[in-house]
């Protein structure tokens, strides 16, 4: 009897420490942390994702991984072109990415992408949903935004099974699919609004991830594609 228990401790630690390294480990070679920066801009910015306001805007390509929930991280799965700009009331994000198809509304899952925001000395992750800090996620929905209805959603995280809605919804967006590619835009006002808030000033340290769920593959909740957490800066 003891040793069947021993075994069976043994067992469980060996399923902890690896489950432990499946969602907390980045591959050295994604480890490397770069920079992304938020460009000042003079204009008013619209709710538009062609507007002219980005055409001089330099997009950052980012490489996305699938997240270790679904498969083991670390093994390039697409990419997306992300702007970001703000001016003195708002900030803004404009993703791009191709995608086969466009999944609003019907029997299958819609397309979603997200921006998740966590401070400066927040750890490097293979998961995307603010370990061992509070982060804040901004969560686009393509059968929302074909509705109409709160097209950005706001989430509080602080690790897996954590996520719960704001209680004040800020952000605008729209997204626009042609020609096999999605251009989805995030605005918001930089100043803290609510609890659980982030408040974006140059003095403000934080970092920034992206995600990706293809409705066409059944994509949803943990089953998604995420970017390495980069340094958020206003330039």
């Amino acid at each position: 009897m003891v040793i069947t228990m021993t075994v069976a401790v043994f067992v469980s630690a060996i399923y902890f420490v690896i489950l432990y390294h499946n969602i907390y480990k980045i591959p050295d070679t994604l480890q490397k942390e770069e920079i992304f920066p938020v460009f000042s801009v003079d204009q008013k910015i619209t709710l538009s994702v062609n507007s002219n306001i980005w055409d001089s805007i330099k997009p950052v390509t980012l490489p996305l991984f699938p997240q270790s929930a679904r498969t083991a991280f670390g093994k390039y799965e697409r990419k997306i072109n992300v702007r970001g700009i703000y001016n003195k009331e708002d900030i803004a994000f404009l993703i791009e990415y191709e995608d086969e198809t466009e999944n609003r509304m019907g029997l299958g899952t819609p397309d979603y992408c997200a921006i998740l925001f966590v401070p400066a000395n927040s750890p490097a992750s293979a998961q995307m949903m603010g370990f061992e800090s509070i982060g804040n996620i901004w969560r686009w929905s393509a059968l929302r935004d074909a509705k109409k209805i709160a097209v950005i959603r706001e989430f509080v995280v602080h690790g897996p099974t954590t996520q719960k809605p704001m209680e004040n919804q800020n952000v605008l967006g729209q997204g626009i699919y042609s020609k096999g590619r999605w251009k989805v835009l995030f605005i918001r006002k930089r100043v803290k609004q609510q609890k659980d808030d982030f408040e974006f000033m140059p003095t403000k340290k934080f970092k920034i991830a992206f995600a990706v769920w293809d409705g066409e593959k059944l994509e949803t909740f943990s089953r998604k594609s995420i970017s390495i957490l980069r340094a958020l800066t206003l330039e």
